[in-house]
């Protein structure tokens, strides 16, 4: 693991815009519902090599095939361009990341006031530094919500 530089200190303002619009389809399934999106971000950061700027799109679905099931999936692609050379390589680049996203799962009312779910994401990295910055992802998450009165 990387100690922490103050160069790449993370902490500071994160600025971020999304436009969005939900689109949705009850002539097709109950919940039938998509939803894309396009987002804008600048992060200022106290470390220099940490500053960036991007912009993403994307889209989101869902679906209540059944009164208690939703099913949902999505996925997008976002761009990082950072404002100074990284500070963990050789390089005088200004790093630029590109992120492709993927998700999906099941959510299940079990009763009035608790509901059980799953999803699976993916996530690909890509960076013009690849050894400091590129990496895949993939977790899967189970969620229990409890409603109270």
């Amino acid at each position: 693991m990387f100690e922490t530089v103050p160069e790449e200190d993370r902490d500071g303002l994160l600025h971020r815009g999304v436009l969005s619009q939900t689109l949705r389809f009850p002539e097709l399934a109950e919940g039938a519902q998509v939803s894309p999106y396009v987002s804008l971000s600048r992060e200022q950061t106290e470390g220099a090599s940490a500053e960036n700027h991007g912009w993403g799109v994307g889209l989101d679905g869902r679906i209540r095939p059944l009164d208690k099931l939703t099913l949902f999936a999505g996925g997008g692609y976002r761009t990082y361009n950072y404002d100074n050379p990284s500070v963990r390589t050789n390089f005088d680049l200004e790093r630029e990341d590109e992120t492709w996203h993927a998700s999906a799962g099941v959510r299940y009312r079990a009763t009035d006031w608790a509901t059980v779910g799953v999803r699976y994401s993916y996530l690909d990295k890509d960076s013009n530094i690849p050894s400091s910055f590129s990496y895949e992802q993939n977790m899967i998450l189970a969620t229990l919500t409890l409603r109270g009165p």
